[in-house]
């Protein structure tokens, strides 16, 4: 019984001379001296920020209209027309183990796009990210 004791008390006091080890002491805060003030503001020489497309990263408006498509993924859709043109891609799975794509367009709208398939639930939850897009789906 006296061993146990004294292992017990052997590892509190290890125990706290770690965790002692790992605490930092009080750091003194160092003050930065004052600026200097300044009695006439001088104009920012800082060029604002190049809008760029959110999408692309390219220079364009950033408030473009955004348009996205629901479209087939089956092997008989393929090729499908207009995805060159997307921006950004989701590929959804749906029932029995099938795909479709939601494309979506914003940069560059597309002459023609398809085949145009049914939305899905999972679209709620995909599109309110891109503000009120336009959806096209059959």
């Amino acid at each position: 019984m006296r061993c146990f004791r004294a292992t017990s008390a052997l590892a509190a006091v290890l125990v706290t001379a770690a965790l002692a080890g790992c605490s930092k002491g009080p750091v003194a805060a160092v003050a930065s001296p004052p600026s200097p003030a300044s009695s006439d503001p001088s104009p920012s020489s800082t060029p604002s920020p190049a809008r760029t497309h959110p999408f692309t990263g390219a220079p364009a408006g950033a408030d473009g209209p955004v348009l996205a498509v629901k479209i087939d993924n089956t092997r008989s859709a393929k090729p499908q027309l207009g995805l060159r043109s997307a921006d950004i891609v989701y590929v959804e799975q749906v029932e029995g183990g099938l795909s479709r794509i939601m494309a979506i367009f914003s940069s560059k709208l597309p002459s023609s796009v398809g085949p145009v398939r049914s939305a899905r639930i999972s679209d709620l939850h995909l599109l309110p990210q891109f503000g009120r897009p336009a959806f096209a789906y059959s």
